[in-house]
């Protein structure tokens, strides 16, 4: 049974106190929603500490329920890369590297599957990798562009439209990324839904993201 619009609301609202997310919890463990023990498990490491066996152990849990928790997306690990807190995906990288031999223009649909999925609910940061070598073309960022300033979370701060190096890791089933240290950074900050938003890039013409992000209201 889906959150309803006045639960998100109240999760999204600052500070996030890990004790508000095990109410919920206990809500989606009655409803058998994965995610209910993912809030739980991250909870406890966040209550008795940090350690290399939780980590593993919500990193187990995630890839094992990742259908449920992932929706359309569960089919295609190596485009995404995905940080989760506390039941949600608070850092989303969407890369083309594998589109690229396939089909580009899907990075648009990705993109909104991603922002409408409920997991991705309190959103923080959002970085689209884009290897100049890769020739993407411009109008399907664009698309993916304006499905951000669509149906983006009010929570996102940070929006990257990076040329990342990639980096691979046999203990992990998602793609790693890494800035190379020769990237110009170009930043700015704006206001974006009554809230800050830092929007950075190196492959992309900075005023054209901050532009298209203005121009949407959201639906």
């Amino acid at each position: 049974m889906p959150l309803s619009p006045e639960l998100i609301a109240a999760l999204r609202t600052p500070p996030q106190d890990w004790e508000r997310f095990l109410v919920v919890a206990d809500r989606l463990q009655l409803e058998g929603d994965p995610r209910g023990e993912l809030i739980m498990l991250q909870a406890q490491r966040l209550e008795r500490g940090d350690s290399p066996e939780r980590r593993a152990g919500e990193a187990a849990y995630i890839q094992k329920h990742d259908r449920a928790l992932l929706g359309k997306l569960w089919k295609t690990p190596t485009v995404f890369s995905l940080d989760w807190e506390l039941g949600f995906i608070r850092d989303a990288r969407l890369s083309t590297h594998d589109l690229a031999r396939r089909h580009v223009e899907k990075l648009s649909k990705l993109t909104r599957e991603l922002l409408e999925l409920e997991s991705s609910a309190l959103l923080e940061t959002l970085t689209f990798a884009v290897p100049r070598q890769q020739g993407v073309e411009t109008q399907a960022l664009l698309d993916a562009l304006v499905e951000v300033a669509r149906v983006g979370p009010p929570t996102l701060r940070a929006l990257c439209v990076r040329d990342l190096a990639h980096e691979y890791r046999d203990d992990d089933p998602y793609e790693i990324f890494s800035i190379p240290p020769w990237a110009p950074r170009n930043v700015r900050e704006l206001v974006w839904r009554g809230r800050p938003l830092r929007v950075e890039t190196d492959a992309f013409p900075l005023d054209a993201v901050a532009d298209l992000l203005g121009a949407w209201e959201p639906i």
